[in-house]
């Protein structure tokens, strides 16, 4: 999709379309009709319209900030929020359900963070903020649902230019007509199912049951979170290398999903490897020092 801009397709065209595709991508109306015999007058300037009109929808949501820091700032305090209630507060049963929101609420994030870079023009660095002002909390709040609605869009586009969906024009408004056979929901089991081994458990899965059972912790989460102490509702800290590489051989290693012949800047597939290694074993360490807080919190109420 391009770039969020333009105004709402209901403003643009209110008098000759009802538009029935909703910002989320979603189409109130599927049908099961796939011919491509069939001519659909203006199928690309739909789409065009409807690209258009979801990035406008997207691009409504603010930003909280002008500050690049604080704008930034909040998003990561919005979405750790997000995934901690949904940590403690869902059942064992939905455990796959979260995976799926929290994989949504990562393209969200990186929406908001190219928004981010793009319109904060203020760049200096600010001292973090004491405590959250709730307009700028629910701001972003706001922005973090609309990335995930804006991701939805993605694939109801993305699907559209690959010619197994296409838009028409109708005199209820504009309709999604969709392949049956390209999109049978039986394939969403294979996401579901990942293509990882049997025997890999990745690390979201390891974080979710660690917090939610602390009798399946191992020896190292414990030690992460006795080295932390809370002051002033701030979590202090020394970042522990040993503690960290005992983390590490917690966790295991993913399958690698780079092709060998792959290259960036900063070198080939091990190296990306590494890096993404690097990165996961830092979040998991930071997420045993929230928990080791919420914790401490749970026992002076």
């Amino acid at each position: 999709m391009a770039a969020p801009h333009s105004k709402a397709l209901t403003d643009r065209d209110s008098s000759k379309v009802r538009p029935t595709l909703n910002a989320m991508g979603r189409s109130k109306r599927m049908s099961d009709e796939f011919d491509e015999t069939v001519k659909i007058d203006e199928s690309e300037g739909l789409r065009e319209l409807v690209e258009k009109d979801l990035d406008s929808n997207y691009r409504s949501a603010n930003m909280v900030s002008e500050n690049a820091f604080v704008a930034t700032w909040y998003l990561l305090t919005v979405l750790e929020d997000c995934v901690r209630q949904q940590f403690v507060q869902s059942d064992d049963a939905a455990s796959s359900l979260i995976e799926q929101l929290v994989d949504r609420l990562k393209y969200a994030t990186r929406f908001a963070l190219d928004r981010i870079r793009s319109e904060c023009k203020d760049r200096p660095q600010t001292p973090v903020p004491d405590r959250v002002i709730p307009e700028m909390y629910i701001g972003t709040l706001t922005l973090l649902g609309a990335g995930m609605r804006y991701m939805a869009a993605n694939q109801v586009c993305s699907a559209a230019h690959a010619g197994t969906l296409r838009f028409a024009k109708t005199a209820l408004g504009i309709e999604v007509v969709s392949d049956p056979k390209m999109h049978d929901r039986r394939y969403a089991a294979l996401e579901i199912l990942g293509a990882a081994p049997a025997d890999f458990v990745d690390h979201f899965a390891r974080l979710y049951v660690w917090t939610r059972h602390q009798e399946l912790c191992p020896r190292v989460a414990f030690e992460i979170a006795r080295s932390t102490r809370v002051h002033g509702k701030r979590v202090i800290y020394r970042y522990d290398q040993g503690l960290a590489i005992g983390l590490a051989q917690e966790l295991q290693q993913a399958p690698s999903i780079i092709p060998e012949k792959w290259t960036f800047p900063w070198g080939g597939p091990r190296e990306t490897t590494l890096l993404l290694n690097a990165l996961c074993v830092r979040c998991a360490y930071l997420r045993m020092l929230r928990a080791s807080q919420c914790a401490e919190a749970t026992r002076k109420r």
